[in-house]
């Protein structure tokens, strides 16, 4: 089966006729990771885990806010190049990244037909 990620933004003038989906996966290194509602926790270094320890930054889940991203530790974590301190939500085409780290997950919705 072919799958398609969709990283495409919505415009805001869009936005009236269009509800945003919440992102599915997040796409780090061209591996598409599940969301779901236990968190995935992701380290400096792009490995993932379903088991938090102290060595990740941050973690993503879903829950009734749409998905969201968590920072995990003093490293800063970026969303969309605006670092986040706090739980914040995350949509299609949103870009995460971590201090010291040449990673980028990039949040996608993942089409099945």
């Amino acid at each position: 089966p072919s799958i398609i990620a969709n990283t495409a933004t919505i415009e805001t003038s869009q936005s009236a006729t269009r509800t945003l989906a919440k992102p599915t996966h997040v796409l780090i290194e061209n591996k598409a990771y599940l969301l779901e509602k236990s968190p995935i926790y992701i380290s400096q270094a792009g490995k993932i885990s379903r088991h938090k320890n102290d060595r990740y930054e941050c973690s993503l889940h879903i829950n009734d806010k749409g998905a969201e991203i968590i920072p995990e530790s003093n490293n800063t974590v970026s969303l969309n190049s605006n670092a986040i301190t706090t739980d914040s939500i995350v949509e299609i085409g949103d870009t995460i990244s971590i201090s010291g780290s040449d990673i980028t997950i990039k949040c996608i919705e993942v089409l099945t037909d």
